[in-house]
């Protein structure tokens, strides 16, 4: 497996000495390296260059002074070490939001509790509560189906709904799904489409096309407002350097994008499902067909030969840019019709 080659953090004389020549690895290491700050025993005096050692000091020379050791909660689940601490820090990360957002928070040992829960209910059934058929992966980079933990309720007449009100049950408002089909457009469409995943994507892909309606529709604007192919666009250009140089307007990337709209029949290339525009989208009902243009490399960007136009509901964050290094480990990052078919059957 390739290694991630470590950044180098030179000293320049940070530490005092004009001369320095120390190259460090680690932002830590030369952290350690120009730190000048002494801590103090407070009993005998000593000085330590690092707190932790200070810490050991006093447990051992004068555990009488010494605070509480903090209690290391170990992994009794069936997961490995990596995917248990993956997984616990998910936990951890919901639980600081719900005290940032609404005050509720939990220790150390609630959400202990709460991952084993979640661990235990993995064990019983690795696949997702939305129905799918490919188990959930749960490490960072893990592709499309990393572990993600959605609230059922996000908001209710008190406003933002914590993920974990009951520590007792960790599923009193979250369901386990793929990070994928963790999207906006996707849970805000209607609760009859999320109780029923599966049914709804197949019986959307059977629906027929409307073509000659869906083009004559998607014009730059109608009615004042822009169309949602034209919208794709205008973003595209806006955020996309790449398809800023390649097109120039956006007004010149509508028409290619118009043009392969045609091409494809007025179907997602991905899942063959017919596009939908913005015509009856309203503010708390987006559709997931909706249509959407995604570059299948994102380091490539929204150039012709690596666009192609999707519904929403699979044109899903892609992390590729982010990596610092390729793992054979890491799950797929975009989808394609082979995997579409595999998770949706």
């Amino acid at each position: 497996m390739p290694k991630r080659s470590s950044s180098l953090h030179p000293c320049n004389g940070q530490c005092g000495n004009v001369l320095c020549v120390v190259v460090c690895e680690s932002v830590s290491r030369l952290y350690r390296h120009t730190n000048t700050d002494l801590f103090e025993c407070p009993r005998c005096r000593t000085e330590f260059t690092k707190k932790d050692n200070l810490q050991r000091h006093v447990h051992r020379k004068h555990p009488e002074s010494a605070p509480p050791k903090r209690i290391v909660l170990k992994n009794t689940s069936w997961l490995t070490t990596p995917e248990w601490r993956f997984l616990k820090q998910m936990v951890r990360n919901h639980a600081n939001e719900d005290e940032r957002r609404n005050g509720t928070g939990h220790d150390n040992a609630t959400v202990h509790r709460i991952a084993a829960q979640i661990a235990r209910r993995l064990k019983d059934n690795t696949c997702d509560d939305f129905g799918g058929s490919v188990p959930l992966v749960l490490r960072p980079h893990g592709g499309l189906f990393t572990l993600s933990l959605d609230r059922i309720v996000d908001t209710d007449k008190d406003g933002y709904r914590v993920h974990f009100p009951d520590p007792d049950n960790a599923f009193a408002n979250i369901r386990i799904v793929p990070l994928c089909l963790n999207v906006p457009s996707f849970n805000k469409f209607s609760m009859t489409v999320q109780r029923d995943v599966r049914g709804a994507v197949q019986r959307a892909v059977r629906r027929v096309v409307r073509l000659g309606p869906l083009l004559r529709y998607e014009s730059c604007k109608r009615k004042g407002k822009r169309t949602t192919l034209y919208s794709c666009c205008e973003n595209a250009v806006f955020r996309d350097p790449l398809a800023r140089a390649h097109f120039g307007t956006a007004v010149a990337m509508w028409n290619w994008a118009r043009a392969r709209l045609k091409r494809i029949g007025g179907r997602c290339e991905i899942s063959g499902i017919p596009l939908e525009t913005n015509e009856r989208t309203t503010k708390d009902r987006k559709s997931p067909w909706q249509m959407s243009i995604d570059a299948v490399d994102p380091v490539r960007g929204h150039v012709p030969g690596n666009m192609r136009i999707v519904c929403r509901l699979l044109n899903c964050i892609n992390s590729d840019k982010k990596k610092t290094y390729e793992d054979p480990g890491d799950g797929a990052s975009a989808w394609t019709t082979k995997i579409f078919k595999r998770y949706f059957r």
